[in-house]
Order: C-alpha cells, then sequence, then structure tokens
C-alpha cells in the first residue's frame, strides 16, 4: 500500500510517500518460528503463517532458504514415519465459502486455456475439458477465463521462464487443481 502526503514547505510542495513494508516468505517463516518457540506450540495463527510462508516460497520457484528446507524434511519424516506433522494440518477456513486457494485453482484452469490458445496443447475443446476437470458448469469457465485472464497469463509466462512448461506439466497442473477444487469447494451446480 502506497500513500502520499503533500505539504507546503517554504512556499514549495513536498511530497512524502511512505510505502507499507512487505515481508518476504523467509521473514515471514522466521516470525512465525520465533512465535512457535515463545510459545511452545503451533497455534492456529503459527500454523497458518508457516504454511502461508511455504507457499509464497515455493510459488517464487526460488530455491528454499536451508532452514525451510529442514522444516520441510522434518514435517515429511513425520508424516512417512506415520506421526500427524502439524506443519501439514489444514487449518479452520475463517467462515469463507471458498478456500483461500480456490482462486489459485481457478487460475491453473484459464492456464490451461491459455496454453491451448497459445497451440501449446491441442485441444479442440479447451472449456468443455476444463468444465469436466472442475465438475463446473461450461458458462463458469467462460466467467473465470474474463476474471483471470490477466494474472494466468503472467503465472504461464512465469512457468515459461522458469523452463518448467510442457503440455504434460500444463494437463497434470489442471486435473490437480480439478481435484482439489472439488473437494474444497460447495457444489453448487449440476457438472458440466
Amino acid at each position: 500500500m502506497i500513500t502520499t502526503k503533500n505539504s507546503q514547505e517554504g512556499g514549495e510542495r513536498v511530497k512524502t510517500v511512505k510505502v507499507a513494508e512487505t515481508i518476504t516468505s523467509y521473514e515471514r517463516y522466521l516470525q512465525a518460528l520465533y512465535q512457535r518457540q515463545e510459545c511452545g506450540e503451533w497455534t492456529e495463527n503459527i500454523r497458518r503463517e508457516m504454511q502461508q510462508a511455504f507457499f509464497d516460497a515455493l510459488k517464487s520457484k526460488k530455491p528454499l532458504n536451508e532452514e525451510m528446507s529442514l522444516e520441510l524434511l522434518q514435517a515429511f519424516r513425520e508424516t512417512l514415519g506415520g506421526v500427524k506433522a502439524e506443519l501439514f494440518t489444514p487449518h479452520k477456513n475463517r467462515g469463507h465459502r471458498e478456500s483461500t486457494f480456490a482462486k489459485d485453482y481457478k487460475e491453473d484452469a484459464v492456464v490451461y486455456l491459455i496454453a491451448v490458445e497459445k497451440e501449446l496443447i491441442d485441444d479442440p475443446k479447451p472449456i468443455k475439458t476444463v468444465a469436466k476437470a472442475f465438475q463446473i458448469h461450461e458458462r463458469t469457465v467462460k466467467v473465470w477465463r474474463e476474471k483471470y485472464d490477466e494474472s494466468a497469463g503472467e503465472q504461464l509466462s512465469s512457468i515459461q521462464r522458469a523452463g518448467m512448461i510442457s503440455p504434460k506439466t500444463i494437463i497434470i497442473l489442471l486435473n490437480s487443481a480439478g481435484c482439489q477444487y472439488r473437494k474444497l469447494v460447495p457444489k453448487r451446480a449440476k457438472p458440466y
């Protein structure tokens, strides 16, 4: 958030710009880690902040910091050992109808549509493919296309720059997003 303030000093107009600080995923992780150490347990807020830090770090496609890698390794060790890993425990949805990740899943659907438009994937009926993967109406897919076009286009460009693009990857992303969306979003419409 940027705020500006105009003032008069000696007949001149001075513009002061105050920029709100944004924290990196690693800083968010450290803050949550410190809070966890202070209270000696995982609270709902600490878990949410820790998960958001990992989500942001992984979404940035940059290598994880060593401390975060070790934390993730420990969580997987616990899970593989049959112990409930607090890091992977889902948190409550704060009363929203949709998961906070529903937007990401919708963007993944639009990434698929854009990939078809750019001829990265050969699909004569991409809207129907997306509707089937998400079990939604085709008109809903069209609404998503309009709403998430810009952010999904940026996501596809980011994936291309990272060299992680392949038709198979995009199809897997679509099907995975559709599966997660169906699990998290209440059913409101008859499928495609």
